[in-house]
């Protein structure tokens, strides 16, 4: 299952763990496409159950390219 990006709401993922969307965090990458400027965005998750995060990484395209784990959630929400 692909979580979510636009809900607050409780989701589960394909091994049966509870996590929820937490914040986005606006990436430093951007791009002028159609004569509008995108940036890449982060969506970081935590899960119910021990408060773990992790996070999606979307380019300035709108694909998901990386998952990242909570390790690199914390690197980039100290940055």
């Amino acid at each position: 299952m692909k979580p979510k990006l636009n809900t607050f709401e409780v989701q589960e993922g394909k091994l049966g763990k509870q996590f929820r969307l937490t914040c986005t965090h606006k990436g430093k990458e951007s791009k002028w496409l159609s004569g509008v400027e995108k940036y890449d965005w982060y969506y970081i998750f935590k899960y119910i159950d021990n408060g773990t995060n992790f996070a999606l990484y979307e380019d300035v395209y709108g694909k998901i390219v990386k998952k990242l784990n909570y390790k690199e959630v914390d690197e980039l929400l100290c940055s």
